[in-house]
């Protein structure tokens, strides 16, 4: 199987389960992180939180696509989910003239994958593609309330360690 279809072989959802989710914008449209947009894409995961589609363990917007790590609730198909977050935003999108790709990324992590390393992942995006100064803040970056209180100490001030940069992430 090619293309799309390729990529929906094999999806499952499964609620209680934890993804790690990339959403792109159709050919390499930039404009994601344009504060109306990245506001209203926030407001929409907030809600998809409040309807318990799922539970928002760390999110990154990146001009061109945003990361998400979810974890599912009982209902609705991941599918769904996204295709809900992606027609709620597409109004925030017209004012900066992109299209969300047709399709997206998932990723199921194993029950003993640490979900800290996607994290790391997510918070360093930024950092890696030099979008900002080694020493500032990220103002696209959170975490959920749970994963807030255990990473606090870590991510306190939003900004990339030293250590972190010197290793590429």
């Amino acid at each position: 199987m090619r293309g799309y279809s390729a990529l929906r072989r094999g999806r499952c959802s499964e609620p209680g389960v934890t993804y790690f989710l990339t959403i792109c914008t159709a050919n390499g449209g930039v404009g994601l992180t344009e504060e109306r947009t990245a506001t209203a894409i926030n407001h929409k995961l907030n809600g998809l939180v409040s309807d318990g589609a799922w539970i928002l363990g760390a999110a990154t917007v990146m001009p061109d696509h945003i990361h998400l790590l979810v974890r599912l609730g009982n209902r609705l198909a991941l599918s769904q989910r996204v295709g809900r977050l992606k027609s709620q935003t597409k109004p925030a999108l017209v004012n900066v003239r992109v299209v969300w790709q047709e399709t997206f990324h998932d990723h199921k992590l194993a029950p003993d994958e640490p979900v800290q390393s996607v994290i790391h992942y997510l918070f360093m995006n930024p950092y890696r593609a030099r979008l900002i100064p080694t020493d500032a803040a990220w103002p696209w970056f959170r975490l959920g309330e749970e994963e807030a209180q255990w990473l606090a100490p870590v991510y306190a001030e939003n900004v990339a360690i030293p250590e972190w940069l010197e290793r590429g992430g």
